[in-house]
């Protein structure tokens, strides 16, 4: 049921290192066993607080944790994923406002988001039992700061990230030809 998505990339080192370390934070550190099963906690949350007509998932989030699970969260229901700054407000995503969004924040208002507690959502991950609805293809849409100054919002798809991660897992490089424009940050 996993194979071929983005979310494989993750799920495979859960079923390969599941006691191996994937995080480490000041305060805590998780494996990729205990991560997988926050993971699915959170696409739990999503699927019980939307409808159907939900495809799209804004990712609002100061707490960087909460961002990357929450990001592996939305690649394993194959949403569309939007990797919103830390410092906006609603306003700065009308652009996305409709009936097929759902915003996880941990600083917008409660009636317009939703929030969870790392510590809490954790549940015992049975991905077969999740009812995941495979969409043609996803997207991941992220701003910059623009060369102007102005925030731009890029889109790419689940297929060219996972194509780039593999290139670059497998050949220690990312190609480039004449057609691409890829932007590379690197944490």
């Amino acid at each position: 049921i996993l194979d071929r998505q983005l979310f494989h990339i993750f799920h495979q080192h859960v079923l390969n290192s599941r006691e191996a370390k994937y995080l480490s934070s000041l305060e805590d550190s998780w494996t990729y066993g205990e991560v997988n099963n926050i993971v699915y906690g959170i696409s739990r949350l999503i699927t019980r607080s939307s409808g159907p007509e939900i495809d799209t998932i804004i990712l609002a989030f100061k707490d960087q944790k909460k961002l990357l699970f929450s990001f592996w969260a939305c690649a394993a229901l194959q949403m569309d994923i939007v990797l919103a700054p830390d410092h906006g407000c609603y306003e700065d995503y009308e652009l996305f406002s409709s009936k097929s969004v759902l915003i996880l924040s941990d600083f917008l208002d409660l009636i317009i988001s939703l929030d969870f507690d790392i510590n809490q959502i954790s549940e015992s991950a049975n991905w077969q039992l999740q009812n995941i609805t495979k969409r043609r293809s996803p997207n991941i849409y992220f701003f910059t700061s623009g060369t102007t100054g102005n925030s731009k919002l890029i889109k790419t798809s689940y297929f060219q990230m996972t194509s780039a991660i593999k290139c670059v897992t497998l050949n220690d490089i990312m190609p480039y030809t004449y057609r691409q424009n890829v932007l590379i940050s690197i944490p």
